[in-house]
């Protein structure tokens, strides 16, 4: 994530080697152009593995060029091939372009994700 390089060392280290996660790099010369990780796991109200596509990302210069679309197709073939029966991918309301991206991939809007952000809780505030 640009402008959060604090940690990702850490969290790349954390995931090598961790059960279901793949990661696929897209590279213009010898540059890096995007990424796109997942994860496949057992879902208990499906009965099947399903995969959350975590990021997607492309740098700026290289937009454009068909670089996310091929990160996505080759998400989508691995999780097919560990049997997910669906794929998940979020982004924000305002980011037209990869809303359009991934209609295009075929993904369908069909659920409302809600976050919430951890760090910003009080830790003195009851929860239920």
């Amino acid at each position: 994530m640009p402008g959060r390089p604090h940690g990702q060392q850490a969290m790349w280290d954390a995931l090598a080697g961790y059960p279901g996660y793949g990661a696929w790099v897209a590279e213009i010369g010898d540059a890096l152009a995007g990424f796109l990780d997942l994860f496949v796991f057992p879902n208990v109200a499906h009965g099947a593995p399903i995969a959350i596509i975590n990021n997607l990302i492309v740098g700026e210069p290289f937009r454009r060029r068909g670089l996310g679309k091929r990160l996505l197709h080759a998400a989508v073939e691995h999780s097919s091939r560990d049997q997910a029966v669906e794929v998940h991918v979020w982004t924000d309301f305002d980011n037209a372009r990869a809303i359009q991206l991934y209609k295009g991939v075929g993904f369908a809007e069909r659920a409302l994700l809600r976050e919430l952000d951890t760090s910003r809780l009080d830790d003195s505030a009851p929860r239920k």
